[in-house]
Order: structure tokens, then sequence, then C-alpha cells
């Protein structure tokens, strides 16, 4: 098997595979343990760590964290939501300029290669979380309450470790 793998990475069948010399420690075999062997444990073992990294991928994050990044979304909402009233003292004939967002949209039913529309409208979330952000962010900590569980949940710093 090993000489079938050998001659295969020899002559190069396998697109972009590198040999490099191995400088480290060379492998230990358990026990009464051959190659193949110990080829299935090391299998196994990556097959357990991936289990691990989606179990930490996949944990909730605490409610504390959760409730700190929804403040600081709706603080950044609030503030592009913000109206400029400065044209009102700056000139006669003005008006409020209200904050917008630009939408993209794909158009279907058109002859031609994939045609694209843009339409600038008023940034409605921003504009209210300017107005009611503290009634936002209370509505929005009771759905996240609603949705936590921190039994299960991982830190940042636990989910690093």
């Amino acid at each position: 098997m090993l000489g079938a793998l050998a001659l295969t990475l020899a002559a190069g069948s396998i697109a972009g595979t590198v040999i490099d010399a191995f400088d480290g420690p060379p492998p230990k075999l358990g026990k009464n343990e051959d190659i193949l062997g110990a080829v299935s444990r090391l299998e196994r073992r990556c097959r357990e760590l991936r289990a691990d990294a989606h179990r930490v991928s996949s944990a909730p994050f605490p409610l504390s964290f959760a409730r700190e990044r929804l403040r600081e979304i709706v603080q950044t909402w609030a503030q592009q939501g913000a109206p400029n009233c400065s044209p009102l003292i700056e000139h006669e004939h003005s008006e409020i300029a209200w904050p917008t967002r630009t939408l993209r949209s794909q158009i279907f039913n058109v002859e031609g290669s994939r045609p694209v529309a843009f339409a600038e409208v008023e940034a409605v979330v921003s504009l209210l979380a300017f107005l009611f952000g503290d009634l936002l962010v209370k509505r929005l900590d009771a759905l996240l309450a609603k949705e936590a569980d921190d039994a299960q949940a991982l830190s940042v710093s636990e989910r690093q470790e």
C-alpha cells in the first residue's frame, strides 16, 4: 500500500501534491499497534476533533454577549439614522436631509446579461433607532432573553480554547 502511494506521488498524478521532509519527532505506535492501526486511531481522533469544532461553532453565545452586541448595533443605527437639519438653518428653501440607503436588485424576465437596478430609499430602521432607540433595545432584548440558552453557551474566550 505504501509503495503504491509513493509511486503515485512520485509520478505527480495528484495535482498540487508536494512532498516535504518532516523534521519533527518520528511518529510513535501504540502498544501492539501496527501502521494501519495507527492510521485508524488518528483518523478517529480527527473525527473527534471535527465533532468538537462543530460543537463549539454551533454553541450559542451567552445572553450578556448578545445584549452588549445588540446595544452596539442599535447605537450604530441611531447614529446613521439622525436626520440632517443644518440645511434649514443655512438655506431659505431647504429640506431636512433624511438618511438614505442604496438597495440593489436583480431584474428578471429581461433579455441580456443579468440586469441590475439600484434605488435609494430612506433608512427607516436607522431612523427608528434614532427616534426610539431605548424602546427598540428593550423590545429586542426581550426577544434575546426568549432565545438565549446560557446553559449551552460558550463565550468568545471559551471558543478560542
